[in-house]
């Protein structure tokens, strides 16, 4: 869950998950757009609200629009970025 500040900026490299969109995209993508909070959402067990951000994304020549930051991963390892 999310409850800050978006993953990804501008300029970010990143792949699609494999478990979202199987091998249809896989490509490695790059954001072309500021993250768009889509909404925020409060839930009745959580004390901050969860925020859901989208990208634009382009693979190759196409530009995928507004995905979802749960479909997007790093290109670099994030468990070996957040111990370094």
């Amino acid at each position: 869950m999310n409850y800050g500040d978006p993953k990804f900026e501008r300029g970010d490299l990143v792949i699609f998950c494999q478990e979202t969109v199987g091998e249809m995209v896989a490509s490695l993508g790059i954001v072309v757009s500021e993250p768009t909070l889509m909404f925020s959402h409060k839930w009745p067990n959580e004390e901050e609200s969860e925020n859901f951000w989208t990208y634009d994304v382009k693979v190759e020549n196409t530009l995928f629009k507004m995905i979802p930051e749960s479909f997007l991963r790093r290109l670099k390892n994030e468990d070996e970025t957040e111990n370094t």
